[in-house]
């Protein structure tokens, strides 16, 4: 871990209560801890939080917490620093998690390298349990697999093995009970809604059928009710009541694009949310295909609510709505810090949603502020584990400006080295 050092003795103790990385309380445990002695001069923030962490001064969940809050109340710098601090802590434990695994034996080390290229930094995996549950999500560990793990564990496996295997159990169990996806508790509210905000989003449903002239259904088509309802139906977890469609209205109509745009409201147990879907038509192949995607409700009545002449508002002049994304996932790939783990492909999931930048929308034409670079506000969705802890869901709404600059032969698009600056300072949307 790195970051740099302090001069003044547990000057990094001071230093974590300045940044509100440490309560009074937790600040006042530290100095009266009789290991302080043992905090050498000049040790690093990072390593004094895993310091207090191991000690338990600061726990897992004051972790959680200390994410949602840094991620509310910074921007900017400030927020970059702070999260770069509770990052280099949650590496280390996360990697000594899955160190563990390996070393017990419970994965093979075929598997232990490749979870280790999708290890996150940005969710902590406290215990072997959690990272072993953890793999179990983003699909490095086939469910399959883990249960003949479990049998072969339970056969000969040391105590510790079998007690991360029935910590693993449990959770899957929780699971099935509460919101599929969630991994550590705490991080989304209990409501037993929360699953339409985290699974609905990233579902896609297709229909093949033969359909005549230019038609797209209808939102409030009874074809179209029936699939989405069925779809979130299937999303959501066993012993959960049947969730229903209420007032669903049409957003808009891009007849150039053959796509619906569609809002509507969710019913589950006397709770409502609300929630948007597309509908579209794809004429490639022998047959036409209606697909159903669930939407964040935002950017559809902002892309659909302003269709003119059958076409989105806003084309991104002069770089163009193609070239805008182009340039901007290319943006994001530079940016990157982290892999992405791969997301695993299901009948239900829409792969379009499940990137990092599921979704781009300009909000206004772009402006020129220098010989060839432009400035475009855009409203993105986008898939981040730490962000999502904020709105409950699996993705948030950003709003921002960032700047893209032509070429050198001034045909194409890429952003600017403003990029991942322009990317912190872009403000989450409600």
């Amino acid at each position: 871990m790195t970051n740099e050092p302090l001069g003044s003795p547990h000057a990094s103790v001071e230093a974590l209560h300045v940044l509100k990385l440490l309560t009074r309380r937790q600040r006042e445990q530290a100095l009266a801890h009789p290991d302080l002695p043992q905090l050498a001069t000049g040790t690093p923030i990072p390593d004094t939080l895993l310091w207090l962490y191991r000690r338990q001064i600061v726990t897992a969940e004051d972790v959680t917490s200390l994410s949602l809050s840094v991620a509310r109340n910074y921007s900017g710098d400030e927020l970059a620093l702070r999260l770069s601090i509770l990052q280099q802590m949650v590496e280390v434990l996360n990697r000594e998690s899955l160190d563990a695994l390996h070393d017990d034996t419970i994965i093979t080390p075929q598997l232990y390298q490749q979870a280790l290229e999708h290890l996150p930094g940005d969710v902590l995996l406290p215990t072997p349990g959690e990272a072993l549950n953890w793999m179990l999500h983003v699909g490095l560990l086939p469910r399959a697999e883990f249960k003949s793990m479990a049998q072969r564990v339970e056969a000969g496996g040391s105590d510790d093995a079998k007690r991360v295997i029935q910590h693993t159990q449990a959770r899957q169990d929780e699971h099935k009970k509460a919101v599929r996806g969630v991994i550590l508790d705490g991080v989304f509210p209990g409501s037993r809604l929360t699953w339409l905000i985290v699974a609905p989003l990233a579902l896609a449903g297709m229909v093949w059928y033969v359909v005549g002239g230019s038609s797209v259904p209808g939102c409030d088509a009874t074809n179209t009710i029936d699939t989405v309802t069925r779809m979130l139906n299937q999303a959501a977890p066993e012993g959960t009541p049947k969730a229903s469609l209420h007032d669903v209205k049409e957003a808009g109509y891009a007849s150039s694009h053959n796509i619906r745009g569609c809002l509507a409201t969710i019913a589950l147990d006397g709770e409502k949310i609300d929630y948007a879907y597309t509908v579209a038509r794809d004429d490639s192949g022998s047959k036409r295909r209606i697909s159903y995607v669930g939407a964040q409700p935002l950017l559809v009545k902002t892309r659909f609510g302003t269709v003119k002449d059958g076409d989105f508002a806003q084309q991104a002049k002069p770089l163009g709505r193609e070239a805008l994304e182009k340039a901007f996932r290319a943006g994001m790939d530079g940016a990157r810090i982290l892999p992405q783990p791969r997301q695993a492909f299901s009948l239900t999931q829409s792969m379009e949603r499940t990137r990092e930048i599921a979704e781009i929308e300009p909000l206004a034409p772009c402006k020129e502020v220098s010989p060839g670079v432009v400035s475009c506000r855009l409203l993105i969705e986008r898939n981040d584990a730490l962000l999502g802890m904020l709105n409950g869901g699996s993705a948030v709404m950003q709003e921002g400006e960032f700047t893209f600059q032509r070429d050198a032969a001034g045909n194409g698009w890429s952003v600017t080295p403003q990029f991942a600056g322009e990317l912190r300072q872009a403000k989450i949307k409600e």
